[in-house]
């Protein structure tokens, strides 16, 4: 048996039909010469018509009649009909009965055409372009039949359905004589059957169908005066989420809600070019109408994910994700500031303290925090050389959300889940912790002057972890000292550069043989039943974040972002501070000040080299995560990652240390130049000086590097050549104090150390006696000399 195939156009013809000819071929010889002579002849005719009415020829097996001529108007004539022939003197037939000797199978494969009436009906009016008022009746009770169509029916039709969907949707915006109502239930029936449609293939897993379906076929460049397809969707996708009455409407919406969101993306796009492609002003592109629905669509939205949460987490976070995804391209389209209110109206339905809501609110700052253009949406960056910006940014307030939205939104809510729980404070860390690596990573905002622009923006995160600095201390003084076992200080006062020896090859050698410890190893070992101490983990995230503003920010603007929770009074105008004091120019408030140097205090030991015979055997990889059995390159890059944090676990640990140092040293520096009146204020004896104090003898108890030792040496001969008041005059025992510390660094075996404590002492004596002669008569010189300069920068 002889099989044929044949494509069929994409296109209803009532005509079409398969026309097969019956040809007599022979060959005789003519003559004496053997001349061969052919003959090729056609002996008889006979055909079907594709489409019975509107619909595809049934499949199955035909007997059809061959004539042996043409008759006129032959299509109007159906043979597989034949009794209502024979008697027609029109047909001529090969066999003289007229008996069906013509024998085939037809079996139809299509996607276009169809065997259900209803779909042919409605494909043959959109095709027709016959959508008006007579219609609009008809065109609604078919869409009522097409929603229950079959399964097997929408597979197999899939973008014919979705074609002629959307172009009803055109054809009723461009019709001028259907009525108002009729057209509003076109639309709402359209709706449903593009739900059923969408809804149906989710459920099978076949959505990759309808990716393609957006990503290739649909085309939404169709314009109309009354009404674009987008307005349509939201406006009816919005009274969906009302029929909760429903249940199958609403399941199908939310395995299509991701459809539907493509769909209003892609229609923006196409919208917000004019005819000769250029793009059109955001702020005019929506009409206020649609603008409205997108803000009700949002709360609607919100509100149902919300009540959907308990019943299945895992799927309204995939739902959540999307409309966040929606509303960060909505960035790159339309005005951003709807789409700030839009993000603001749905992070308002997660405000409860329940956990799974907090998951899913940042899961939508995440994708907000990981938009590719994040930093121009917080424009202005402000100059550091403009010191008098520091007002609007010390805080994060009103004035701060005016100008930077984005970052305003997400401190506030990571300022109110740090006082929650501990998957609540996990989730805010995060985010922030993600959004400094990524413009660190960033090549766009590699120069210095952008880094320092950009991390301005982030005074309002000090701010919140200044005011939060009691439970920063309270964790760190608990868990600390468990951290802080017995190390011998010589083995941490060489160079970084020349640590390589035995001890590294010891420990390395330690950290291949020792089984592996879980990560339990960074988390606190103080009993907590509220969960309000922070972990160590969650403190060095945390302090990373906070040293890596300090650091990127120029000092100026730290010292004015530190004066300005002052009493230096800046005028309502924001042109000009005023730098002039109040009558007792020694007492303006420090309160903060106090805060900032306590909470980077704990960074110190926090981040000290003593606790590193805890975090040997700690494993900093990302192999884990890879699916078994995967052996590729990326597998081996992985791997050899993995080994080298492994291997120098020790250097990483006591770099991010003497980092650490460094910039606390800065900071010293700068607070003592800026602050000296007040730090120098009763000789010493105030709640400033104190602090500084405390700050220096952390330094000196801790074990650091040659050059950390090196500048604090340096701070603290300036603060005997220009302050000899506060050691020696004061009630308090900073100078014993001072003097015991640098006592025990006597014993160590470096040279240049033991050689800069006799030198102290020596200094130490010399201003105690030139000090007592000075007060005695009066005399308001000071000793000087030359001292070493402090180094402002790390290059670790």
């Amino acid at each position: 048996m002889d099989e044929f195939k044949i494509l069929l156009p994409a296109v209803h013809l009532p005509n079409l039909h398969l026309l097969f000819t019956f040809r007599a071929v022979y060959h005789k010889e003519k003559g004496d010469v053997k001349k061969i002579q052919s003959c090729d002849s056609p002996i008889g005719f006979t055909w079907i018509k594709l489409f019975d009415s509107k619909n595809v020829t049934n499949d199955g097996e035909y007997n059809l009649p061959i004539l042996s001529t043409f008759p006129l108007n032959y299509a109007t004539y159906t043979l597989d009909k034949l009794e209502k022939y024979k008697n027609s003197t029109d047909l001529k037939f090969v066999d003289t009965a007229g008996r069906p000797i013509f024998k085939f199978k037809l079996d139809f494969h299509t996607n276009y055409h169809s065997m259900n009436p209803f779909l042919v009906e409605l494909v043959s009016l959109v095709e027709q372009e016959k959508i008006d008022d007579n219609t609009a009746d008809q065109v609604i009770k078919l869409l009522k039949v097409l929603e229950s169509l079959e399964s097997n029916a929408v597979i197999t039709h899939l973008y014919v359905i979705l074609n002629n969907v959307f172009d009803l949707i055109h054809q009723t915006n461009a019709a001028k004589s259907i009525s108002l109502d009729k057209c509003q239930d076109i639309f709402k029936y359209a709706m449903r059957v593009l739900l059923r449609a969408c809804g149906l293939m989710c459920h099978e897993n076949r959505d990759h169908y309808l990716r393609g379906y957006i990503d290739n076929r649909f085309d939404p460049s169709f314009r109309s005066q009354k009404i674009t397809v987008h307005e349509v969707i939201v406006e009816h996708l919005l009274t969906c989420f009302h029929f909760k009455t429903e249940p199958a409407l609403l399941n199908n919406l939310y395995y299509s809600f991701w459809f539907f969101m493509a769909v209003i993306i892609k229609c923006f796009a196409i919208d917000a070019c004019s005819n000769n492609r250029i793009i059109k002003n955001r702020q005019n592109f929506l009409r206020p109408n649609v603008a409205d629905n997108l803000k009700k669509f949002a709360y609607s939205a919100s509100i149902l994910i919300k009540e959907r949460l308990k019943e299945d987490s895992k799927f309204t976070k995939k739902i959540t994700h999307h409309l966040s995804r929606f509303l960060t391209k909505c960035f790159s389209i339309i005005d951003r500031g709807l789409v700030m209110s839009l993000l603001s109206i749905i992070i308002k339905q997660f405000q409860d303290t329940d956990q799974d809501a907090v998951y899913l609110k940042f899961d939508i700052l995440s994708d907000l925090a990981n938009y590719k253009n994040f930093i121009p949406l917080n424009l202005p960056l402000d100059s550091p050389s403009t010191k008098n910006v520091i007002y609007h940014l010390r805080e994060n307030s009103p004035e701060y959300g005016a100008l930077h939205y984005p970052l305003y939104l997400i401190f506030s809510e990571v300022d109110k889940a740090l006082d929650q729980g501990p998957e609540s404070r996990k989730c805010a860390i995060k985010i922030i912790r993600n959004l400094i690596k990524k413009h660190h990573f960033d090549d766009r905002y590699e120069s210095d002057d952008v880094q320092a622009r950009i991390h301005m923006l982030y005074l309002p995160l000090l701010s919140i972890l200044v005011k939060k600095y009691r439970v920063l201390v309270e964790s760190a003084k608990k868990l600390i000292p468990d951290l802080l076992p017995a190390v011998d200080p010589n083995e941490y006062q060489r160079e970084t550069g020349s640590s390589n020896t035995l001890d590294q090859r010891k420990w390395a050698s330690h950290s291949k043989t020792s089984p592996a410890v879980s990560s339990e190893v960074l988390k606190s070992v103080v009993a907590d039943p509220d969960g309000k101490l922070w972990t160590v983990s969650e403190l060095r995230d945390v302090f990373i974040v906070f040293l890596r503003i300090v650091k990127c920010v120029d000092m100026s603007m730290v010292i004015e972002y530190l004066k300005s929770f002052s009493n230096y009074r800046f005028d309502n105008s924001r042109k000009s501070v005023s730098r002039t004091l109040s009558p007792q120019s020694k007492i303006i408030s420090t309160d903060f000040i106090e805060k900032f140097l306590m909470t980077i205090k704990s960074s110190i030991s926090l981040f000290g080299a003593g606790h590193l015979k805890n975090l040997k055997n700690f494993k900093l990889g990302i192999s884990g995560f890879m699916p078994a059995g995967v052996k590729s390159q990326s597998m081996e890059t992985i791997t050899n990652y993995d080994e080298f944090i492994s291997k120098n676990r020790r250097d990483l640990e006591l770099n991010l240390h003497n980092e650490t140092c460094m910039i606390v040293l800065d900071v010293m520096d700068s607070v003592y130049h800026a602050f000296k009146l007040q730090l120098e204020q009763d000789y010493g004896d105030n709640e400033l000086m104190k602090e500084y104090f405390e700050l220096i003898k952390t330094l000196l108890q801790a074990p650091t590097s040659m050059m950390v030792k090196k500048n604090l040496f340096a701070l603290i001969r300036q603060l005997l050549a220009k302050s000899p008041s506060i050691l020696f005059k004061g009630s308090n025992q900073y100078c014993y104090q001072l003097c015991v510390q640098i006592l025990k660094l006597s014993n160590t075996q470096t040279e240049w150390l033991q050689t800069e404590t006799k030198y102290f002492f020596y200094w130490c004596s010399e201003v105690t006696t030139h000090s007592a002669v000075s007060y005695t008569t009066d005399h308001t010189s000071r000793l000087s000399w030359p001292a070493p300069q402090l180094s402002t920068s790390a290059n670790l």
